[in-house]
């Protein structure tokens, strides 16, 4: 606590507060609406292989897997500071 003006910040609430906390929430809950409907909507459960067979929810659950694993790796790249 050498320098305690750096913790004044933190303890006014100024970076978090219950309104910061809920615009994360529907953030991510929009993010997570976007990573599960638009596979759906693109009719990747339906898509049919060479040998006639449906995809079905193995390859729309990689599908949204992928999508979610992109999308974090995307926010956490824009919210990471050099």
């Amino acid at each position: 606590l050498a320098m305690p003006q750096l913790y004044s910040v933190g303890t006014s609430g100024a970076y978090f507060n219950a309104r910061v906390f809920w615009g994360w929430i529907a953030n991510g809950f929009f993010h997570s609406l976007a990573v599960l409907f638009v596979p759906c909507l693109a009719g990747i459960d339906s898509i049919a292989h060479g040998a006639g067979l449906v995809a079905g929810f193995w390859c729309l659950g990689l599908t949204v897997y992928t999508g979610a694993i992109l999308v974090v790796t995307l926010k956490l790249a824009l919210d990471t500071r050099t």
